[in-house]
């Protein structure tokens, strides 16, 4: 849970590889139930939450059966919802599944199509979704395309305090497997243009099944 502002508070959930109901993550992992428990915990919290972002690795195979049963493990939450994909979506059923989710559809630019990018409010402060996923991929990139997107939604508001959200983590765990599989494509340009927004006070990311913080390029842990 990170307070972003008095009365502003953000949840991010990662990575809950839901499945279809009745089954269990590689035939033992009971990830639904886990989601329950995550979900539960938020409603608990002192502070309702303004919004919670769930930030890849929505479900494990894409399947758009498993995106309704995660729909229905999501609704207690009550408030905003909003959804990225990872290595383990498509971004096609993930939109298909959730068309009342505006921000999830294609933007303007039919050459970023294929992604999901998105920027919503939250009261001064703004949190901007970079899609990393590559398809049919475990590692995730960030072309051109996207990284002209980033730069032009950050200086479209300077002046908002804003949170970067992406799947991949751009920087190095030390879990080599991991690793292996983060953001191959994309990193230095990335860091290059964080640095150029001073408004962009973190950058979260999901993937490695973990809490990790760390320092990178200009964002503070």
């Amino acid at each position: 849970m990170m307070p972003l502002s008095r009365f502003r508070v953000l949840v991010q959930l990662s990575d809950p590889h839901i499945v279809r109901p009745g089954r269990l993550l590689e035939g033992e992992i009971d990830t639904a139930e886990f989601l329950r428990r995550a979900v539960q915990s938020v409603r608990a919290l002192p502070e309702r939450p303004d919004a919670v972002l769930v930030s890849g690795d929505l479900v494990d195979a894409g399947h758009e059966d498993e995106y309704a049963h995660l729909r229905t493990l999501l609704e207690p939450l009550g408030c905003p919802l909003w959804l990225m994909p990872g290595n383990h979506d498509s971004a096609a059923a993930l939109r298909r599944s959730f068309p009342d989710h505006r921000y999830l559809q294609a933007g303007a630019d039919p050459g970023l199509e294929p992604f999901v990018l998105y920027a919503q409010r939250l009261g001064d402060w703004r949190v901007v979704a970079v899609d990393t996923v590559v398809a049919g991929a475990s590692h995730g990139a960030l072309c051109a395309r996207r990284l002209r997107w980033l730069e032009e939604t950050l200086a479209a508001e300077p002046d908002a305090p804003t949170v970067v959200a992406m799947h991949h983590p751009p920087f190095r765990s030390g879990i080599e497997h991991m690793d292996q599989i983060g953001l191959r494509e994309g990193g230095d340009e990335l860091a290059r243009i964080l640095s150029r927004h001073s408004q962009v006070r973190r950058l979260i990311c999901g993937h490695l099944h973990r809490p990790i913080f760390s320092v990178w390029g200009a964002c503070p842990p």
